[in-house]
């Protein structure tokens, strides 16, 4: 973690688990939204959890849900007790359309079913978060499509409110220096549009 007196900077390597949609492996471009739901599981419950989301992601395809996610699991910088949720989309609209997961269980395996299902979900974790980040393209750079990664560098960026203009200013310059670099890699720049108004 670095620690600065304007910015807290906290980077997590996160190791692909699963796709909830087999399109999702494809080669594509960066969705313009992204909704991380952060899943705190308790201790000695991994497998508990795992069995919990297998069969969502049963249940989505069983029923044809429109949205589909990855799951990811905290590799490195973050407790590794912690699970991602990752759901991208292009427009908002979009989001009035997707399955909820007590109505997809309900109508994956009946009402019985999936009120166990349910619970063994909700005994494995005790809390979770919600954000939606969208895309800044203005000072993303490289961007191409390309297909998902078993590992993902994740750099969130928490910036003083009265500072946010000259962070901005100095992630344009870093964009300016990268697309000059050999290298091309690809830099994706979010900021939320659903949570603290201060993390990139």
């Amino acid at each position: 973690m670095r620690v600065s007196r304007k910015i807290l900077g906290a980077g997590v390597f996160l190791l692909v688990l699963a796709f909830a949609s087999s399109a999702l492996a494809q080669a594509s471009m960066p969705p313009k939204h992204l909704q991380m739901i952060t899943i705190q599981v308790k201790t000695g419950a991994d497998a508990q959890f795992a069995d919990y989301m297998k069969k969502i992601i049963e249940a989505a395809n069983k029923v044809g849900a429109p949205q589909g996610w990855m799951t990811a699991q905290a590799a490195l910088g973050a407790n590794m007790s912690n699970y991602y949720v990752i759901l991208g989309f292009e427009k908002w609209a979009e989001k009035d359309g997707w399955n909820q997961v007590p109505q997809m269980l309900t109508k994956a395996y009946g009402e019985a079913e999936a009120q166990k299902i349910l619970k063994m979900g909700g005994d494995a974790f005790w809390g979770f978060d919600s954000k939606v980040f969208s895309l800044d393209e203005e000072r993303s750079w490289n961007l191409k499509a390309r297909e998902q990664a078993p590992f993902y560098q994740l750099l969130i960026g928490k910036v003083k409110p009265d500072m946010v203009d000259q962070y901005q200013m100095v992630i344009s310059q870093i964009k300016e220096a990268m697309e000059k670099a050999p290298e091309k890699q690809m830099g994706i720049r979010r900021s939320t549009s659903v949570g603290p108004s201060w993390e990139f």
